[in-house]
């Protein structure tokens, strides 16, 4: 190792810094007087003994370079004690450097080390060793940074294991309650979407929405992706929906067969007034037949046009067609001026069908 000899401003005495050796410690402490200075960290030795500070700089030149020849072949050693890190070693006249780069729990190799320091600069750890003692040292400190880093790896390997299928089980648990409760979304039109506690069918399930997500314009490929042709550039949202209670199932089953129920009824009496509508028995009357009318249509009446049925009682049920519209041929028909009769035998089942009754037998 290499002593570095520092002229001070009192001529009689001067100062020497070196690695730690504690051979070398041994060796100066029995020069008359040394003293450690710790403010310069260096030792304190009267220019009595320049002579003997001189021997020990030779020596400890000479031992530096053994040393650094005897390290260089232990390098590979020391860089494999602990793979993981980035070690470089820096060789100097007085022994050699080894710089440790990682942020890794590094505590064993400052207890192994006491004089590490952490350079800032250069990101490292910075050991200074000159023997061989604190080379072994080293790398049995480098071998516990290995062995401590690869257990709180994998330490942290299971902690984020255990976090993760705890994600996981928390995000199967919450599909497993939407799915319980049969929470969704649907894509609707905002012009078109249900209010929220609208209870709907959804497929085979009865839902009630819950909300609106944000809404966002559609673009010109919404088309093809399901969305109704033409609503390209409209805004679009997603109503949030979660399975109806019994009660709303229920009230909504209601709702459904009462509108089947209306549905059923008026294509019955479409059917009804068409069967009469199309009959070919058209008897010459003169006059509008007497009787109860039980349906009519009177919607174009302003414009001259109007039909209805009557139920007369000799149990016929009549469809007249009364035409003084514009452009119509006006002049007496069958059944009075500008009126068509068209007759059937009345039935139970066409009187209550043309009236919008349910059946006898529901």
């Amino acid at each position: 190792m290499s002593i570095k000899i520092i002229p001070t401003s009192d001529p009689k005495r001067i100062l020497i810094s070196f690695p730690y050796d504690p051979d070398m410690v041994t060796k100066v402490k029995s020069i008359p007087g040394a003293k450690w200075d710790s403010e310069r960290r260096a030792w304190s030795i009267s220019t009595r003994y320049r002579s003997k500070v001189d021997e020990l700089a030779a020596a400890g030149k000479e031992a530096g370079a053994a040393f650094n020849a005897a390290l260089a072949k232990r390098a590979d050693e020391i860089r494999g004690a602990c793979p993981r890190l980035s070690i470089k070693i820096e060789y100097w006249a007085s022994g050699c450097m080894i710089c440790v780069s990682s942020y890794a729990d590094l505590g064993a190799l400052k207890e192994a080390v006491p004089s590490a320091r952490w350079d800032s600069t250069r990101k490292c750890y910075k050991a200074e060793v000159s023997t061989m003692d604190r080379v072994d040292a080293v790398i049995e400190a480098l071998r516990e940074v290995e062995a401590r880093s690869a257990a709180l790896e994998d330490e942290n390997r299971k902690r984020r294991e255990a976090e993760q299928a705890k994600v996981e089980a928390a995000r199967e648990a919450k599909e497993r309650a939407d799915r319980e409760a049969g929470r969704g979304r649907i894509s609707v039109l905002v012009r078109q979407a249900p209010a929220i506690g609208t209870v709907l069918r959804r497929g085979d399930s009865v839902v009630r929405i819950t909300g609106h997500g944000k809404s966002f314009r559609l673009d010109e490929n919404a088309s093809s992706m399901g969305w109704p042709v033409g609503c390209e550039g409209e805004l679009a949202c997603y109503a949030y929906c979660e399975n109806a209670t019994v009660e709303e199932r229920a009230a909504l089953e209601a709702k459904e067969a009462a509108e089947a129920d209306r549905r059923r009824i008026r294509i019955e009496r479409e059917k009804a007034i068409a069967t009469v509508a199309a009959s070919d028995d058209m008897p010459t009357i003169g006059v509008e037949p007497a009787g109860e009318i039980i349906w009519s249509d009177d919607r174009n009446a302003a414009a001259g046009y109007r039909t209805w049925i009557v139920l007369t009682p000799d149990g016929w049920l009549w469809h007249l067609t009364y035409d003084g519209s514009d452009g119509a041929t006006w002049g007496d028909r069958n059944a009075g001026y500008n009126t068509v009769g068209r007759r059937v035998p009345a039935t139970d089942e066409l009187i209550a069908a043309i009236r919008g009754q349910k059946r006898s037998d529901e």
